[in-house]
C-alpha cells in the first residue's frame, strides 16, 4: 500500500473508532486519547494477554473501552491525510478531517473553527426551533462537549479546545427553553460537567492554567451569585490547595471564588477575609520558601486593606508574622532541614512582601513613598515621608 493511501485509510479507521457508541447509553466510546511509539499489547501492557482490540489496524490503533491509542506513526499519517482532505487532493476519502486532526493535535485551532462551523449552521434560526428540536441542539452541544475532553486527555492544556468548549456552551445556553428552575438545572449540569473536565486536565498537567482559567469563566457565566455552590468551591479548591502549595494556578482560582463569595455575602466580608488570612499565614508557615503562597496572600492583604482599611490591630498583626517569617535562625530550629534552601527563600518573599505591602498601604492613604534600599545583609527598607505609621 502507498504510505498516502496508508495515510488515508488510518484516518478512515480512526473515524470509525471516534464514531463508536456505548450500546447501553449511546454516548461516545472513546473518552481518552493517547499516543505511544508502540500500540501492541506487550509494548503497552507488558504480556500478550489483553483485552480485545476493537481496531482493524492493530499496528495503528489500540480501542478497548473508552480509551484510544495510536501510534506516532498512525499521528503523522493522520495528520498528512486530514491537510490533503482540506486542500481538497482527497475528496475520495470518506472521514472527518476536523475530529482526525484534532487527535493528532488539540490545538488545532483550524479544526476545532470547521466544528464551530458545523454546529453553527445547526443553531441557525435556533429561536424558532420547536422545544424538541431545541433539545435535539442542546444534546448535541454535550456529544461536541464529550468529543473535545476525549481529546484534552491526550491535549490538557491547549487553549484552542478550551475556548471551542466555552463556545459550545454559550450556543447551547440560547437553545436551551423551559421556565427558570429548567434553565438552572442546565446550568449546574453544564457547570459540575465543566468541573470534571477541568479536574481531568489538571490531573494530566498540574499546573494547568487553562484549566482553572475555564473552571471560573464556567462559575462566572453559569452560576455566578449561588452562595451554597460558592461555598463548596471553596472547601473543594482549600483541600487541593493544602496538598499542592507551589500551584499558583489553583490559587488564582481561590482569588476569583473570594471575589465572588465577597460579592454574594457582604454581610459576612469580614469573616471571609480573615479566614484567608488565617489560611494564607498557616500554608506559609507549615510550607517556607513557596512563592505561590506568598503571591495569593497579596491578594488577601490588598483585599483586607479595601473591606477594613483602618484596622489597625489587623496590620499590626500581619506586620509580626512577617517578621517572624525572616527570622531566619527561627525557621531553621523547627525544621533543620530547611536550613539551605527554604529558610533564605522565605527571608527573601518576607522582606519582598513587606516592600509591597507599606507601599500599598502608603498608597491607599494618598502618601508619597520613598524607597530605599540598604545593604544585602540588611534588606530593604521602606520609608514615608509623611512620617505616618504603617
Amino acid at each position: 500500500m502507498a504510505p498516502s493511501a496508508r495515510a488515508t485509510a488510518m484516518a478512515i479507521e480512526l473515524d470509525r473508532l471516534l464514531g463508536a457508541r456505548d450500546d447501553a447509553s449511546g454516548t461516545r466510546a472513546v473518552r481518552s486519547v493517547e499516543h505511544a511509539p508502540d500500540v501492541s499489547r506487550a509494548a503497552l501492557f507488558g504480556t500478550t494477554r489483553g483485552d480485545e482490540n476493537a481496531s482493524r489496524m492493530p499496528d495503528a490503533f489500540y480501542a478497548c473501552g473508552d480509551a484510544l491509542v495510536m501510534s506516532h506513526d498512525a499521528v503523522v499519517g493522520v495528520r498528512e491525510a486530514s491537510a490533503r482532505r482540506w486542500e481538497g487532493d482527497d475528496d475520495d476519502a470518506d472521514f472527518d478531517a476536523a475530529a482526525t486532526a484534532l487527535c493528532a493535535n488539540g490545538d488545532h485551532a483550524t479544526a476545532w473553527n470547521a466544528r464551530k462551523r458545523t454546529m453553527k449552521a445547526r443553531f441557525d434560526g435556533v429561536e424558532k426551533m420547536s422545544a424538541r428540536e431545541r433539545d435535539g441542539l442542546v444534546e448535541g452541544a454535550r456529544d461536541e462537549l464529550a468529543f473535545a475532553r476525549a481529546v484534552q486527555s491526550r491535549f490538557p492544556k491547549a487553549p484552542s479546545a478550551w475556548a471551542h468548549r466555552r463556545w459550545v456552551i454559550d450556543a447551547a445556553r440560547a437553545a436551551v427553553i423551559g421556565d427558570g428552575s429548567k434553565k438552572d438545572a442546565w446550568a449546574l449540569e453544564t457547570f459540575r460537567e465543566e468541573c470534571r473536565a477541568c479536574d481531568a486536565a489538571v490531573l494530566k498537567k498540574r499546573l494547568n492554567y487553562a484549566a482553572w482559567s475555564h473552571r471560573a469563566w464556567a462559575l462566572r457565566r453559569l452560576l455566578p451569585n449561588r452562595r451554597e455552590l460558592l461555598d463548596q468551591e471553596l472547601c473543594e479548591n482549600e483541600r487541593r490547595v493544602r496538598t499542592s502549595v507551589s500551584d499558583h494556578c489553583a490559587l488564582h482560582y481561590r482569588s476569583h471564588i473570594v471575589k465572588r463569595a465577597l460579592g454574594a455575602r457582604p454581610a459576612d466580608r469580614r469573616s471571609i477575609v480573615l479566614y484567608e488570612d488565617e489560611l494564607s499565614r498557616h500554608l506559609i508557615r507549615q510550607y517556607p520558601g513557596h512563592e505561590a503562597l506568598w503571591s495569593y496572600y497579596r491578594f488577601v492583604f490588598d483585599t483586607m486593606i479595601c473591606a477594613f482599611p483602618r484596622d489597625g490591630d489587623v496590620f499590626a498583626s500581619i506586620k509580626s508574622f512577617i517578621h517572624e517569617q525572616c527570622d531566619v535562625d527561627e525557621i531553621v530550629r523547627v525544621d533543620p532541614a530547611r536550613a539551605e534552601r527554604d529558610a533564605p527563600t522565605q527571608r527573601r518573599l518576607a522582606l519582598a512582601f513587606e516592600i509591597w505591602m507599606n507601599v500599598r498601604v502608603a498608597r491607599e492613604r494618598g502618601e508619597s513613598v520613598v524607597i530605599k534600599h540598604t545593604r544585602a545583609t540588611n534588606g530593604s527598607t521602606v520609608e514615608v515621608e509623611s512620617k505616618a505609621r504603617v
